[in-house]
C-alpha cells in the first residue's frame, strides 16, 4: 500500500486457508503495489476490475492480482 502511509502485507495459503501476515515475503509469487486511495475504491467496489488494474503495478504471477482485485471489504 502506498501514499501517505505506506503498509506492507503478506497473504499466504496454509493448507485450505488463507492468512494475512504484516510486512513482505521475498519469496513471494506476486508482489502488487497500489495507492491507498486506489484500495479501497477497488475493495468496495467503487472502480471496475479494469480501472483498478491500470492504476497498480504487479511483479510476478498476474493471476494472483486478479483474485486481489475480486476482494470486498465491508467496514462497519
Amino acid at each position: 500500500m502506498t501514499g501517505p502511509v505506506t503498509l506492507q502485507w503478506t497473504l499466504r495459503r496454509l493448507g485450505s486457508a488463507w492468512s494475512l501476515w504484516s510486512g513482505t515475503d521475498l519469496d513471494a509469487r506476486a508482489v502488487i503495489s497500489m495507492p491507498a486511495d486506489i484500495a479501497w475504491r477497488i475493495w468496495t467496489k467503487g472502480m471496475t476490475r479494469d480501472e483498478a488494474h491500470a492504476k497498480i503495478e504487479v511483479r510476478g504471477d498476474e493471476t494472483m492480482a486478479r483474485a486481489m482485485m475480486s476482494f470486498v471489504a465491508i467496514m462497519a
